[in-house]
């Protein structure tokens, strides 16, 4: 059928209002764009389906205004108001009830699909130059086209991924009578990195530092200017198509008088464009060195990966600040190493946490579209903020947005199995700091509490994701019948009910979720309890020797304990796998100093009493822990994950079959999805698993579907057509 006979059909079927009928798909994308929604699902912020997500949320746009439509001009008129110019549209339509305007651009051929957005574009500009100041939801475009080349595809994707361009586009379908319907058509150009999360270094983070001009100064209002600062800076930055945040905060230390730096300071985070290649090149997802635009990028990456600043994003920003004080940019960084633990850092009371009271976070770009679209969505709000007490107003809440961002930068992520043993020792220790902070708060005065407001809330911040975690296994679980106690999150007018609330949540891990059944992760948490001031300079520094060495003492017998139970426990099972070798061996060449041969069970104890005190203190908070994992299943209340898969139909299916066909061709011998209990799903390679060894997969039609419950995995093999019909 040739162009102008499709335009002719087409123009009759919108004046007879049928143009919407005739698309046969609409249900299937409005339900691969709710599944997006539902309140069983918690979304995480994924790269890979970043352009999918946009590109079904522009087609639903568009395809919610297709109704009820009336044609302003046809493919025979010339829309520009300059008669020596010719711009002829195939179709302009506007929605009265709606208030919007939609540009139809019909193509026939590959040849003439490689000019589509070019025209387009064009006819855009010549709208605007009617209607200026329209927005980007109040002019929609839909591109129907018998085929969509790669070239058509890519600018589609780029289009509606970046610039927020909304558009539909339809393949024509042509039956044996003649008759056309449509059919929507998702573009699939975007590059699978396979990867939730960011790699380590993509934030790049820089300090603007704000100092009084002259020594004697009376300092205007800090706070109001950072704020205002702030808010171009991120205006900026979303003008520009960047990403990042910026994280108002007050230095508790307040050193106005010594160094002259004012109270109200800002950090700005950028997301490094140049880490990504790398990252999933040594992911094996990709091999840029097979095009010369990659390989320059992996020849410069030790270059390009370094912290990044773009002065054009806090140009303006900075204008504004100058006019009040001297402003240097300091600490050039990344937000990994900003986030890091007080006991892996050489100065721990030069950290954010010991000095800067976060107050406001504005984020821009993919973050702040993520933030915004999170904060309403009914499965955050069901599971998250139940698990937050206090009044959280938004996204611009340090306690919703640096958790966000620390899950973004894959810092602090709970492991979808459960509550391992590392974890609960870790918990221990922030509820140890938190409640020795609280009390040293009671025994200060009100106006002289310096920089304890930071130190709390930083730790607050800490231990967010793990009331999620409770929250979420308490919601979903059979078993666990009292709920976890809410932390007070707003404790600076009464330390005593904040602390009283800490001890709450403490009773309740030992004896609600630990019970007496979880003896061994319930040693973990004690210990961390105890062991936080070792944790942190911060602690240390000011303690007797007296009650350090009734710490040191209390690390050694716990210490001492677990070595011999890890240790029993391997020598029983020696011989049966591999993992159990490997725990040997570490104990071996960590504390025994002695060759696995002479581990045996007449030894334990002798061997065990030779480990000095400093490694029992050294090594208790990373290889002690690990070696803990990797002997004990992790605590889940959860039910285990469902085989029927009927109930993932929060799950974008077409959009995973995709993924996986994609990453089969890359070379993925033996892709699949797997589940945890918390619901997170991800394509991994099992094909150095045991259990794919007898599986034959003809991965067109079939995929394997494996549920991981408390480090036990089920695969399961399944059709296509069984979930996608």
């Amino acid at each position: 059928m040739k162009e102008s006979q499709i335009q002719s059909i087409l123009e009759t079927l919108i004046k007879e209002d049928k143009f919407y009928d005739r698309i046969n798909n609409i249900d299937q994308i409005q339900e691969r764009y709710e599944s997006w929604y539902k309140e069983d699902y918690i979304p995480s912020f994924s790269i890979d389906d970043l352009s999918t997500r946009k590109l079904l949320c522009a087609a639903n746009n568009v395809l919610s205004s297709l109704e009820s439509v009336e044609i302003i001009t046809t493919a025979s008129q010339n829309i520009s108001v300059d008669r020596q110019e010719r711009l002829f549209p195939d179709l302009i339509l506007f929605n009265q009830y709606q208030e919007k305007i939609i540009l139809i651009e019909l193509k026939r051929s590959k040849k003439t699909a490689r000019e589509t957005l070019t025209e387009m574009l064009a006819y855009e500009h010549e709208v605007r130059n009617f209607l200026p100041f329209l927005s980007n939801f109040e002019i929609l475009f839909c591109i129907v086209s018998t085929e969509y080349p790669n070239l058509l595809s890519h600018s589609i994707t780029n289009l509606t991924t970046w610039e927020s361009k909304q558009i539909l586009c339809l393949k024509v379908q042509e039956s044996e009578d003649k008759e056309l319907s449509f059919e929507v058509y998702i573009p699939s150009a975007w590059f699978s990195l396979n990867t939730n999360g960011f790699p380590p270094d993509a934030i790049s983070t820089f300090k603007i530092i704000l100092y009084k001009h002259f020594e004697d100064e009376i300092s205007p209002d800090a706070e109001a200017a950072v704020s205002y600062a702030a808010s171009l800076i991120t205006k900026e930055g979303d003008r520009n198509n960047s990403h990042g945040f910026v994280l108002i905060w007050r230095d508790c230390w307040n050193l106005e008088d010594v160094t002259g730096a004012v109270e109200y300071q800002l950090m700005i985070g950028l997301i490094n464009p140049y880490a990504f290649l790398p990252f999933a090149q040594s992911l094996g997802v990709i091999d840029a060195s097979q095009s010369p635009f990659g390989q320059y990028f992996l020849d410069n990456e030790d270059y390009l990966s370094s912290p990044c600043f773009n002065e054009k994003i806090v140009e303006k920003g900075l204008i504004f600040l100058e006019k009040f004080f001297r402003v240097d940019i300091e600490g050039f960084s990344t937000w990994t190493e900003e986030r890091l633990q007080p006991h892996k850092v050489i100065n721990p009371m030069c950290l954010m946490y010991h000095r800067a009271l976060p107050l406001k976070v504005e984020l821009w770009g993919a973050l702040g579209d993520f933030s915004r679209e999170l904060i309403v969505h009914p499965g955050f709000n069901k599971h998250i903020l139940s698990g937050i007490s206090g009044s959280v107003f938004g996204c611009e809440n340090p306690l919703i947005a640096i958790p966000l961002i620390d899950e973004i930068a894959g810092i602090r992520k709970i492991d979808g199995r459960g509550f391992t043993c590392s974890m609960m020792f870790e918990l221990g220790v922030l509820l140890g700091a938190l409640g020795s902070f609280y009390y040293t708060a009671m025994e200060c005065e009100e106006n002289n509490l310096r920089n304890l407001p930071a130190s709390i809330t930083w730790k607050i911040l800490e231990i967010t994701p793990f009331l999620q975690e409770f929250m979420g296994q308490y919601g979903a679980s059979q078993e666990l019948n009292v709920p976890p106690p809410p932390l007070k999150s707003r404790p600076y007018n009464n330390f005593e009910e904040a602390l009283e609330s800490v001890q709450s949540l403490v009773d309740w891990i030992i004896k609600d979720f630990l019970g007496e059944r979880r003896e061994i992760h319930l040693e973990c948490f004690v210990i961390g309890l105890t062991i936080y001031p070792l944790m942190d300079e911060y602690f240390w520094c000011h303690l007797s020797e007296a009650k350090k060495a009734s710490i040191t003492k209390e690390i050694i017998e716990s210490s001492t304990k677990l070595i011999k139970w890890i240790t029993k426990q391997c020598l029983s099972n020696y011989t049966s796998t591999e993992y159990i070798q490997n725990i040997l061996e570490t104990l071996a060449n960590k504390y025994f100093n002695c060759e696995v041969i002479s581990i045996t069970k007449d030894s334990v104890s002798s061997l065990v009493n030779k480990i000095s005190d400093n490694k029992h203190c050294d090594l208790c908070y990373d290889v002690l822990m690990d070696l803990l994992d990797q002997l004990i299943i992790p605590i889940n209340y959860r039910t285990s994950p469902s085989h029927t898969l009927s109930e993932y139909n929060y799950l974008d299916w077409y959009f995973l079959r995709e993924e996986i066909l994609r990453l089969y061709e890359r070379g993925f011998e033996f892709p699949a999805l797997i589940v945890n209990n918390r619901g997170e799903i991800n394509i991994v390679d099992i094909s150095e698993e045991i259990y794919s060894s007898p599986l034959k997969i003809d991965f067109r039609h079939q995929f394997v579907f494996v549920t991981s419950s408390n480090g036990i995995d089920m695969a399961l093999v399944r059709n296509w057509d069984e979930i996608i019909n």
